[in-house]
């Protein structure tokens, strides 16, 4: 192989984000242009000392095209991403002076942001159902005279709201207990 066919292969090596189409006619641009060179007497080593290394042809031509910002831009994206990585992989297998690693407490600490998120929303329930206990007591004595047993009904529920209610406000003081104690 020749040094032009050398050549010519590396240009379209460096030119591979481009289109096939345009590729391929600036490839076809640049071998009539050596042709041409040939043509004039001119050697193949001159004429492709002359035309330059292929990276810095294909270079000048991305940047005319403005493929070099685009290509740039991903490298940069990229080598953020392999930073933002390569950061959580030495936080999570560094350890502290007790001997844990602060993966384990990072997960930990999420775990528990995630508990105090649904703890806040069961506990809102639980309030719910202990103030609507309440009044549905209340609300049973002020119909108590339609019949014995809607009243009982209404207040035997009125307990079960209040005490349902209760009960989940206590499940989330003892698993908060339990999720504290670590720290």
């Amino acid at each position: 192989m020749s040094h032009k066919t050398n050549w010519i292969e590396a240009l379209e090596k460096e030119l591979r984000l481009l289109s096939e189409e345009d590729r391929s006619d600036i490839i076809l641009n640049y071998q009539e242009q050596i042709k041409a060179m040939l043509n004039e007497g001119k050697s193949e080593d001159e004429i492709l000392q002359r035309l330059g290394s292929p990276k810095e042809v294909a270079k000048e031509v991305k940047l005319a095209l403005g493929i070099e910002h685009q290509e740039n831009l991903f490298e940069k994206i990229e080598q953020g991403a392999n930073e933002a990585l390569n950061f959580f992989a030495d936080v999570v297998s560094r350890q502290d002076c007790e001997g844990k690693r602060m993966g384990e407490k990072l997960i930990y600490l999420a775990l528990w942001g995630v508990f105090f998120v649904v703890g806040f929303g069961v506990m809102g329930v639980a309030f719910g159902l202990t103030i609507g206990g309440i009044v549905l007591f209340f609300v049973s004595f002020l119909f108590s005279q339609v019949t014995w047993s809607i009243f009982f009904l209404l207040f035997s529920l009125s307990i079960l709201i209040f005490n349902s209610g209760l009960a989940l406000f206590y499940g989330l003081y003892r698993m908060g207990r339990f999720l504290i104690r670590p720290f």
